[in-house]
């Protein structure tokens, strides 16, 4: 199982690499990181939502400190409508913890969705710089689009230079 995640790993097979995350969690329930990387690619492949939300808590119960446990958390809430609670348990985690490239993504998005906008281009430069998944890269551009969204455009009356 470890070179099968390895090699999905590799490819950016995330399907694959969700089922085998899965089976890792399964064949060793106690380790953390294991529980927060099931979870979290249920979570961002919109499989079996649920227990992934269920899992990230878990894994947060167990080890709130671990970067992976608390971002996969704080993705859940955000699924869930509950930005401003997920932003409170990122906030607990020391800001250098969310400099990797994966869990950037989720804080980049976190913030984002809470108007924190510095914090949000922060992370969004540094997951941007990184090697991330293709359904990460996907959320990033979700963050684009709703930027896009919410700009004001000129009303047809007026003209520019005027």
């Amino acid at each position: 199982l470890d070179a099968l995640y390895a090699l999905y790993r590799q490819t950016n097979d995330l399907p694959n690499l969700r089922l085998t995350a899965q089976r890792l969690h399964e064949t060793s329930p106690e380790e953390v990181g294991l529980a927060a990387n099931a979870a979290r690619f249920a979570l961002l492949l919109d499989r079996n939502t649920a227990d992934g939300r269920a899992l990230a808590r878990q894994a947060y119960e167990k080890s709130p400190n671990d970067p992976a446990a608390a971002v996969t958390y704080a993705f859940a809430l955000y699924g869930t409508g509950r930005t401003a609670e997920a932003i409170e348990v990122l906030k607990k985690l020391p800001p250098d913890q969310l400099n990797d490239p994966h869990a950037a993504v989720y804080a980049a998005l976190l913030f984002d969705d809470a108007n924190q906008l510095e914090l949000a281009n922060k992370y969004l430069a540094l997951a941007r710089a990184g090697d991330i998944f293709p359904e990460e890269k996907q959320l990033l551009n979700e963050i684009t689009t709703r930027r896009q969204n919410a700009a004001p455009s000129p009303s047809p009356n007026e003209t520019p230079g005027n």
